[in-house]
């Protein structure tokens, strides 16, 4: 997030990656640093939400992974 205050960054990282689609570096760069984060550390959640859903329960977990799945 310091990233976008910085000027001699902020020129380079709103060119699209691509030609065809407008989308932005940093749009890529926080998908790649999340991803891992989302996926890893998140993964006692994901563990939890699958057994509760197969006894057909609902607990924290499955409120933390929806929560986080959705933003």
């Amino acid at each position: 997030m310091v990233v976008r205050h910085i000027p001699a960054a902020q020129e380079r990282l709103r060119e699209s990656v691509t030609d065809a689609a407008a989308l932005p570096l940093i749009d890529v760069l926080a998908w790649v640093l999340v991803t891992p984060v989302q996926f890893v550390a998140a993964a006692g959640f994901y563990r939890g939400a699958c057994y509760a859903a197969k006894k057909g329960r609902s607990t924290m977990d499955t409120l933390s992974t929806l929560g986080t799945s959705i933003a």
